[in-house]
């Protein structure tokens, strides 16, 4: 049996130079993850960039698993701009 949840979506986080490494990013994490927890079906997607060790490692850390299979499509490229240029 399918059941719908809530589904909440980590769109970008974003943590200053000069504060990372402090707990920022995970403590933002945690905290977003404990609000979800106790609603019946809630799920947390997001996505993050292969290159972004960092990143991987936290969301692995925090209990998130990589989804097989699945693509991410863009239109408007233009409007995602990575180091400079649109990234593909």
């Amino acid at each position: 049996m399918l059941r719908r949840g809530v589904s909440w979506h980590v769109h970008d986080v974003f943590v200053a130079a000069d504060r990372r490494g402090c707990g920022i990013g995970r403590a933002l994490m945690a905290r977003l993850i404990a609000a979800t927890r106790g609603i019946d079906g809630a799920s947390v997607t997001l996505f993050v960039m292969d290159d972004n060790a960092v990143a991987l490692g936290l969301y692995r850390d925090l209990g998130f698993v990589k989804r097989e299979g699945m693509s991410m499509f863009i239109l408007g490229v233009d409007r995602y701009r990575i180091g400079g240029r649109a990234s593909e």
